[in-house]
């Protein structure tokens, strides 16, 4: 996934909000790497999509407007609209001046709660994964050595 979050695989008491953000961005290029070498048609899954965007544009103090976030999640216009309203109606997302033609949505305090507690799950998904290999290989050269 990236540096930030190996290392904490050897340390997860020490996720934090680099190595969350890290997560993200990580998720974002997997997603788009998968473009491609497989038909995009069944890739989409529009609100994580915009909910990585808003989560790494957040950490930086930026905003995306609904055309740019539409061109980065690869979805219409009229599509990312749809399921912002969504999300604001779950109270995941902000969207700020929707009477205009490119409105700015952004994660509420409760959505930067949930993407927080979302890539942190992530994160700890990979430490297990990664330490119950390290077991594995641990318990093969055991194994090995007495045979």
């Amino acid at each position: 996934m990236g540096q930030g979050v190996a290392k904490i695989w050897t340390a997860p008491d020490a996720i934090g909000d680099a190595e969350r953000l890290s997560c993200a961005v990580s998720m974002i290029a997997a997603r788009n790497a998968l473009h491609g070498p497989l038909p995009s048609e069944i890739l989409h899954d529009p609100a994580l999509g915009i909910l990585l965007q808003l989560f790494v544009a957040s950490s930086g103090d930026q905003y995306l407007s609904l055309s740019q976030l539409s061109e980065r999640t690869n979805v219409s216009r009229s599509v990312a609209l749809r399921w912002l309203k969504v999300l604001e109606y779950a109270g995941t997302v902000s969207i700020n001046d929707e009477t205009a033609d490119n409105p700015t949505p952004s994660l509420s305090a409760q959505g930067v709660d949930e993407m927080n507690a979302a890539m942190s799950a992530v994160i700890n998904s990979q430490i297990t994964l990664h330490g119950q290999h390290d077991d594995q290989r641990t318990a093969e050269k055991s194994v090995r050595s007495v045979t």
